[in-house]
């Protein structure tokens, strides 16, 4: 069913390691093993587009294809020396390929767990419609509530299809992210790959200190308009953790030739 594709088209470059003097080629070499990768990701995620993908692969290749996206964001702000924010899109990749590989080792229940759990807020629209919220009588909210029944409608959902993952408080088969990432990764790893990355997305005052102010001397802060540049830290461990999903998939549907 699946084509075999041939992810290597070319041979990698022989001299990429060669004139290895400062950090300043590490990191050049770091971004250009990372664009490399996206060009391949971007292969594997294209190899099946012109059949499609049916309810049970779609989630899988849907998160794969986030994965090649939010990379290749990464790359680029790497490139353009702006490594401030990076870590709001390290941790929505790490995120992905964590569910990306968990989804493909535990098969078809997990896939539609997943899929019936992305539905939590659709729900908690269409209860506020039916308790009379006034907002759904607006040209917005009309749309909103259509919107809504005909993400229900694609697989025959009502609102009364999740028992299951209301008992399970809408979790992935009931475990939390930190669970599901320990079973497909290093559980030592969490806290400094991914559980500080949350100092980002809240806006903490500990990320603030180390990016958006400087310290003076009389211990007053003032602000910071400058960017940091990223180095090989912000890329290469990204490609360790996206890489395994990708793996995964193409040995499960065959993708690779042989030859590559």
């Amino acid at each position: 069913m699946y084509e075999k594709y041939q992810i290597l088209q070319n041979p990698p470059d022989q001299n990429l390691f060669s004139n290895l003097e400062s950090l300043n080629d590490v990191n050049r070499i770091a971004l250009t093993v990372c664009q490399d990768t996206i060009l391949t990701y971007r292969k594997v995620t294209l190899s099946q587009a012109n059949n499609g993908y049916g309810l049970t692969e779609a989630p899988i290749i849907g998160l794969l294809t986030r994965i090649t996206k939010l990379l290749k964001l990464i790359s680029k702000f790497y490139e353009m020396g702006k490594a401030d924010n990076l870590s709001i899109y390290t941790r929505s990749l790490i995120e992905s390929a964590t569910i990306a590989v968990y989804l493909i080792q535990n098969g078809d229940e997990a896939i539609k767990d997943f899929r019936l759990c992305s539905y939590k807020h659709t729900l908690k629209i269409l209860y506020r419609q039916q308790n009379g919220d006034e907002f759904f009588q607006t040209p917005a909210g009309k749309c909103l509530i259509q919107s809504a029944y005909d993400d229900l409608a694609l697989e025959g959902l009502t609102k009364e299809s999740f028992q299951m993952q209301k008992s399970n408080r809408w979790r992935l088969q009931g475990k939390s992210f930190y669970k599901i990432f320990s079973e497909v990764f290093d559980p030592n790893e969490y806290p400094f790959s991914y559980g500080i990355l949350s100092e980002s997305i809240h806006s903490s005052w500990t990320k603030s200190l180390d990016w958006d102010l400087i310290r003076n001397n009389d211990s007053t802060f003032s602000s910071n308009a400058l960017y940091y540049k990223g180095d090989v830290r912000n890329l290469l461990p990204l490609i360790r953790y996206s890489i395994r999903p990708f793996e995964l998939w193409c040995e499960k549907y065959q993708i690779l030739d042989s030859s590559s």
